[in-house]
């Protein structure tokens, strides 16, 4: 897709939670990464390989700010990220949500018209190029709850969510 942070999702951060040394290893081959995992590793944590690997420790601000401008809008007009998806969720089964129902209920939500978001959650567009990648980075066109932890960057916060949603 072009998007470090879509690349990021997909291979290393598929699971929701903090990686450990050997997962990173296992993620930078299936990525299909040429060079050496611990160089990369030692620049983003340090020497220790007992050190865990979170996402805010490794994707660039925009997207940082989009995940966090997304994931407070979810808490701040829902009450939460998980809260977002079930009021999305017609079914009221936690089952998959079609691209489509998803942004049809953002938008009836106010999020695209809402005041204080970055321009790119502002546009429907945008947000189907930008964000939709991130939820469903296997391009299933469907979001599963789960998915949403991702705009979770608290790890505590997130391993929760992760709990929750399973």
């Amino acid at each position: 897709d072009g998007s470090a942070a879509v690349g990021w999702r997909r291979y290393f951060d598929s699971h929701g939670r903090a990686m450990v040394f050997a997962e990173f290893s296992d993620a930078a081959k299936a990525a299909g990464f040429p060079g050496d995992a611990a160089e990369i590793w030692v620049e983003l944590v340090g020497t220790s390989l007992e050190q865990v690997l979170h996402t805010e420790k490794v994707l660039d601000e925009d997207s940082l700010r989009l995940i966090r401008s997304f994931g407070e809008w979810c808490k701040k007009t829902c009450g939460g990220l998980l809260e977002t998806f079930d009021l999305l969720d017609s079914s009221k089964e936690a089952s998959p949500i079609s691209y489509s129902s998803f942004v049809r209920g953002l938008r009836a939500l106010g999020m695209f018209s809402a005041p204080d978001l970055p321009a790119e959650l502002t546009s429907e567009a945008t947000f189907k190029t930008l964000v939709l990648p991130l939820l469903d980075p296997w391009k299933t066109e469907a979001i599963l709850p789960e998915a949403m932890a991702f705009f979770e960057l608290d790890p505590r916060l997130r391993r929760r969510l992760v709990r929750q949603a399973e």
